[in-house]
């Protein structure tokens, strides 16, 4: 059973046409050691990059591959980290968990920052963001069923993307 309905499917297809200008390479990493949502992470992304020939999954598993997963500074399962453009440039931008609910428009919308190498911010945040000296870690902890939390989500990609 597909976890993206066909009319939903079709409807983020035209979303990622419209939006994307370069590819995107979502990095899973999950586990076998008691990981509740890796399985149907690694299927809802799996039937995601079905949907356009820009996005592309890589998958690894945070024991085996542990130096990369510490290149990459990710420490849970699962995890995405989104990479953008064919030199796959690292943001800073990481999703942990499932991205269910409210949360699914929240991957969608850092798929289409990376996608498009752009983050809409006010020129007072980017002029904030130039004076940052050292390097800031923001995390964003969210519920699939928050109406509010996306906006706090794509508001640090933004932020990170920016930055």
């Amino acid at each position: 059973m597909a976890l993206i309905d066909p009319k939903n499917a079709t409807a983020v297809r035209q979303e990622l046409d419209a939006a994307l200008t370069r590819p995107v390479t979502l990095v899973l990493f999950t586990t076998n050691d008691a990981c509740a949502y890796c399985d149907v992470t690694r299927e809802l992304l799996l039937e995601l990059v079905a949907l356009h020939p820009r996005l592309q999954l890589r998958t690894y598993d945070l024991n085996t591959d542990a130096t990369y997963a510490a290149t990459l500074a990710v420490d849970k399962a699962p995890a995405m980290v989104i990479l953008g453009g064919v030199q796959e440039i690292d943001y800073g931008i990481r999703y942990y968990g499932l991205p269910s609910g409210y949360e699914f428009a929240t991957l969608l919308e850092a798929i289409r920052i990376v996608g498009t190498d752009q983050a809409a911010l006010q020129p007072a945040t980017q002029a904030f963001l130039a004076t940052l000296t050292q390097p800031l870690h923001l995390q964003v902890f969210v519920t699939p069923s928050c109406p509010y939390c996306p906006r706090a989500a794509v508001l640090a990609y933004a932020l990170a993307h920016a930055s």
